[in-house]
């Protein structure tokens, strides 16, 4: 038996979507919305709570169970084929919206190990970039990620997109620089900033005990708040004519360094 299938550009549950686009009704509503199969499941895996998934009339039938989903939990609506492609930013043949929950990410709810390896991010500016950072801290098995001084929205499409999802899966907490060292300082861990300026090369760095990387933002870099506090400050040695790289690139290289002298300390 088919579902109702919606097909009218005023229905409230596709002016909700509409809606959601802008971070102030993200912030009042507690929702956001999610787009993509892999985005998708990695929420629902990582148990952030959906309201409704959405998908277009012509993945009726079992697609949802062919492609790994268990449908018993589901909330979820149909609408038209036309309709859906204008919803989405993507346009892929199998794709889905879902509405899902927002979190109230303290640092207070963060679990962490007694030697943690956390990256502390400071007023970072680009959603893409905070996403790729995302997948590098995935991969690299992080125990937390700090977003100190937040300038972007978490649930931004596009750092939601360019995490594939990883922002579901990572032990995440937000506050500002005093909240985050004061956290940090309650806990003894050991701060490394990245600083243009540091004299010590990154991989002449300790990062085997309780270790906070810090990075900062894509224009100014880290402020002088978090090089006052730091207990090492290093920098990236670069051979070729320019001084900088990408704030996602520099944080990969941070990271596998500490997870290298971290697999020879084991």
């Amino acid at each position: 038996m088919k579902q109702e299938v919606i097909s009218s550009s005023k229905n409230p549950l596709v002016r909700r979507i509409i809606s959601l686009e802008k971070k102030r009704n993200r912030e009042y509503q507690k929702k956001f919305v999610i787009e993509g199969i892999r985005e998708i499941r990695m929420a629902l895996a990582n148990g952030w709570l959906h309201e409704e998934i959405i998908l277009p009339e012509k993945q009726q039938g079992s697609w949802l169970s062919d492609n790994g989903f268990d449908t018993a939990d589901l909330h979820i609506q149909f609408i038209s084929d036309a309709l859906f492609e204008k919803l989405t930013y993507r346009g892929n043949v199998e794709n889905m919206l879902g509405i899902f929950n927002t979190k109230d990410i303290f640092l207070g709810n963060l679990k962490l190990p007694s030697d943690p390896l956390i990256l502390i991010l400071e007023s970072l500016e680009k959603p893409g970039n905070i996403g790729a950072i995302f997948r590098s801290a995935d991969a690299a098995g992080v125990d937390a990620v700090i977003i100190a001084e937040p300038v972007s929205d978490l649930y931004n499409p596009n750092l939601i997109r360019g995490s594939l999802g990883t922002l579901f899966s990572l032990n995440i907490g937000v506050g500002t620089n005093q909240e985050t060292l004061d956290f940090i300082k309650q806990n003894d861990w050991h701060i490394c900033t990245s600083y243009l300026e540091g004299s010590k090369p990154h991989y002449n760095a300790s990062y085997k005990n309780g270790t906070c990387i810090v990075m900062g933002s894509e224009a100014n870099g880290v402020t002088d708040f978090w090089v006052n506090n730091a207990d090492e400050i290093v920098k990236i040695p670069m051979k070729g004519q320019v001084d900088s790289m990408n704030v996602s690139t520099a944080t990969a290289v941070l990271l596998f360094e500490a997870v290298r002298q971290r697999a020879l300390n084991k």
